[in-house]
């Protein structure tokens, strides 16, 4: 029932998070303000109303005991709503709530800390979201890879390399749900529960029918805790927007066709603004704060369609990289590509599914055919393990590739014993071979290569800390 978190118990229901918790108890709590004031329209009993305010009063310490901050901006925005109209009503349990929350330890606190800069939980949930933004750009149409989480693309590809929090969500419903599937199938999910939300909403204030009021200011309580936070992961709050949006459905019929249409003009107004906000936001994203652009590719290798991703950095050098990887090796993007990107590099990458060797070469293949048009002389890097192993060993046998530059990390490391002289690779003339172990355990390779070959030719690094910033000045140096 208790959650902890920096040292501070928060109440949550069992399987719960705080968050979501505190979403179904402002839920909760405005329905019963609702069955409130409906008692007194009926002039009922006031030991029903009593047990209403003590329904409620409880609800509203839980709330504040979950301390979570999205679901105190919904009660106290969906309550300034209601207050407008139904005062005598929701006035007071403002009021206690205020109360509660200033009585309880560290509520205020809490509360404050939404405005705090250096409260940490803010400052790198507003940086996910306005990063965020980038990211939904670059993937406006489709959403970003298919079985990806949105949080893990983010933090591969677009969080700053000085965080290294973890996601799997953007931490808002709205933003992971246009990240997920592009923006064209979130205007249309925003459009259709906006629907559904101003349905209930006219039903409730153009119309005076008093329950309508209340249910739809307890669908925008469920809509903004969403927004603020990620509940749709939990399947008891999908359920209960689904059902406070059908709900709202239903107020249709207290509607004639004019304030239908009207519902579906401020929809549909909404949802473009929203849609436009994160456009916007995005743009502005890309330009100041992040130093690359991804731009997604499809590369045709033996009859099998393989997506490239594309990094443009915003400062280019003019010198191209392409980096052959092992799919499920994301940490390379985030520890290499990224830091290369700041340094100039247009990096383009490709991961590949497969595991035999000769896909491996024919992806290498693609990729030099790719790489015809680049002013620059255009490197091939080869990601670690049996990848670059099985690339070298290629080029060992047959010289098929004519980079000029190649770029090997780790080759070899799960084979110790074996060993490779420089006379036995039949390079292209005059290219230019990198060779970097970032571990111990790199194998009689790097060995052999150092005794045989001429330095004007192989550059062998070693270093425990190698990451992109160290390679691309290595790459910058040289001729």
């Amino acid at each position: 029932m208790f959650f902890q978190y920096q040292g501070q118990t928060r109440l949550q229901f069992p399987g719960l998070t705080p968050n979501v918790t505190a979403c179904i108890l402002a839920f909760l709590v405005i329905c019963i303000w609702g069955v409130e004031a409906f008692l007194a329209e009926r002039q009922a009993k006031r030991r029903w109303r009593v047990c209403c305010f003590v329904g409620a009063a409880a609800m509203l310490e839980a709330i504040v005991l979950t301390y979570s901050r999205g679901g105190y901006i919904a009660l106290a925005v969906t309550g300034g709503m209601l207050g407008a109209r139904e005062r005598r009503i929701v006035g007071k349990y403002l009021l206690l709530f205020m109360l509660l929350l200033l009585l309880t330890p560290a509520g205020g606190q809490r509360l404050a800390a939404i405005a705090d800069r250096h409260d940490a939980s803010i400052t790198n949930r507003l940086t996910l979201w306005y990063n965020g933004t980038a990211m939904i750009l670059d993937n406006w149409m489709t959403g970003v890879p298919c079985g990806v989480p949105p949080g893990r693309h983010y933090r591969t590809r677009y969080q700053p390399l000085g965080m290294e929090e973890s996601y799997l969500t953007l931490v808002s419903d709205g933003l992971t749900f246009a990240a997920a599937l592009g923006l064209p199938a979130a205007f249309i999910a925003f459009a259709a529960a906006l629907f559904a939300w101003f349905s209930g909403l006219a039903a409730g204030w153009r119309q005076g029918v008093t329950y309508w009021r209340y249910w739809s200011a307890a669908t925008a309580g469920v809509l903004i805790c969403g927004w603020w936070s990620t509940m749709t992961l939990a399947r008891a709050t999908m359920w209960l927007l689904l059902t406070c949006l059908l709900g709202s459905l239903l107020g249709l019929r207290h509607l004639d066709r004019r304030m239908v249409a009207r519902c579906a003009c401020c929809a549909l107004g909404t949802a473009l603004a929203v849609v436009a906000i994160i456009v916007m936001t995005g743009t502005i994203c890309r330009r100041r704060s992040i130093g690359w652009r991804i731009q997604r590719r499809i590369l045709r290798v033996a009859d099998v369609e393989l997506p490239m991703e594309v990094f443009h950095p915003k400062a280019a050098n003019g010198r191209t990289l392409y980096f052959l990887a092992d799919k499920g090796r994301d940490a390379d993007i985030r520890r290499v590509i990224l830091p290369l990107c700041g340094l100039g590099f247009q990096v383009s990458y490709l991961a590949v599914p497969d595991s035999r060797g000769e896909i491996w070469m024919e992806c290498a293949r693609c990729l030099e055919t790719a790489s015809n048009g680049d002013a620059v002389a255009p490197m091939l890097m080869v990601g670690d393990g049996l990848l670059a192993n099985a690339v070298m060993e290629s080029v060992c046998r047959a010289g098929s590739l004519r980079w000029g530059r190649m770029v090997f990390r780790n080759p070899v490391p799960n084979h110790p014993d074996r060993s490779f002289a420089w006379e036995d690779f039949n390079w292209p003339p005059n290219a230019k071979v990198w060779v970097f172990y970032d571990d111990d355990a790199s194998g009689s390779l790097s060995d052999g290569l150092a005794m045989e070959t001429p330095p004007s030719q192989l550059k062998l690094s070693r270093d425990a800390n190698l990451d992109g910033y160290a390679i691309g000045e290595m790459l910058l140096g040289a001729p």
